[in-house]
């Protein structure tokens, strides 16, 4: 075990950081971020992107000539960037919201001894706490429903039942993509199928595999990097395990893009797959029959992309670089689902 880490003055820590070849256009200036960002949510959090690689652990970080303001630049671009995703992200979880209850109440009815019977859902595998994913997942809304939160307490004490349309906003996107993907289907009708088609374009008739494979995996993404942001960890070289977003099918997904913006090519070469370009994909997909959010979206991820290559050349095509996202990224958005709208 290697021993504790003591604290260091901001002053001390500023002397450590040029042993360490990092270089400072004003040291006020470094002293005033210190004070108000704490040395390891910045350093620690972005060197990163500027140390030179280690031989083994125990080696000094090389900032290689890098300047403490490339840190702060790479730090502020994190944050405005986190800022503008998880809104996107609220909102692609409040149509979530709204898709899996009408739904619900629509097949299988809004009263609890309709919709939390357990026989309407597919029961899953086995938890590690020993129950099917049905049982567990159903526990969890009863326990919502009886609980003294509101609204359900509410809808409990004066209408005697808690409708879905209530307490799906309560639960963990976690839960709701639990209970989305144990759906029974209803004589021919896939109930998932029906959630689907509020995110995403569906060819009656077609293949329901090309937009369900593909939703599950943008849904993934989406609540991956959700949680991220929610925990203020940085999403800039982040890149979710497997066991937190399974793998998409190729031929489904790129059945579903424009081709044209996106090739099989790409997909083979992981570029935009389980990545930051992936994040960004997965919402534009969410937002195939929005045409307005969708535009908003990518224009703000192109201002706060086309502010930072203005404003530090060398920390944008680092960030390109390191998140294997191609120069021409923001077209590949802006054509990834527009065929559908020449339908």
């Amino acid at each position: 075990m290697s021993s504790p880490k003591y604290f260091r003055t901001i002053e001390e820590q500023i002397e450590l950081l040029k042993t360490r070849n990092l270089k400072f256009k004003d040291e006020h200036n470094a002293h005033y971020v210190l004070r108000n960002i704490t040395y390891y949510s910045l350093v620690n959090g972005y060197k990163d992107l500027f140390i030179k690689g280690k031989f083994n652990k125990d080696e000094e970080d090389d900032y290689q000539g890098n300047f403490f303001e490339d840190l702060h630049d790479v730090y502020d671009f994190d944050k405005e960037l986190k800022n503008i995703l998880f809104k996107y992200i609220l909102n692609i979880e409040g149509t979530f919201n709204n898709a899996l209850s009408y739904t619900i109440s629509k097949n299988y009815g809004y009263l609890e001894a309709d919709y939390l019977d357990i026989n309407r859902y597919n029961r899953g595998n086995i938890l590690k706490n020993g129950l099917y994913q049905n049982q567990h997942t159903l526990n969890v809304i009863k326990e919502k429903n009886q609980s003294y939160d509101q609204p359900m307490k509410h809808y409990r004490e004066k209408h005697g039942n808690v409708p879905p349309w209530v307490v799906c906003g309560a639960l963990s996107l976690s839960t709701k993509k639990y209970l989305y993907g144990l759906l029974k289907p209803v004589g021919n009708v896939s109930l998932k199928l029906e959630v689907v088609k509020w995110f995403m374009f569906y060819k009656e008739k077609g293949n329901p595999e090309i937009p369900i494979k593909t939703f599950d995996y943008a849904i993934d993404m989406v609540h991956c990097y959700r949680n991220e942001i929610a925990h203020n960890k940085r999403v800039i070289h982040f890149k979710p395990h497997y066991d937190q977003v399974k793998p998409v099918n190729r031929n489904s997904f790129c059945k579903y893009v424009n081709g044209h913006a996106y090739s099989k090519r790409m997909f083979d070469e992981r570029i935009g797959y389980r990545d930051l370009l992936g994040l960004f994909m997965s919402i534009t997909i969410l937002f195939t029959h929005r045409n307005t959010v969708r535009s908003r979206f990518i224009n703000e991820i192109r201002t706060v992309f086309t502010n930072l290559e203005q404003k530090n050349y060398k920390v944008y095509q680092l960030i390109l670089n390191k998140n294997n996202i191609p120069e021409d990224f923001l077209d590949i958005l802006d054509n990834l689902v527009s065929h559908y709208h020449k339908i």
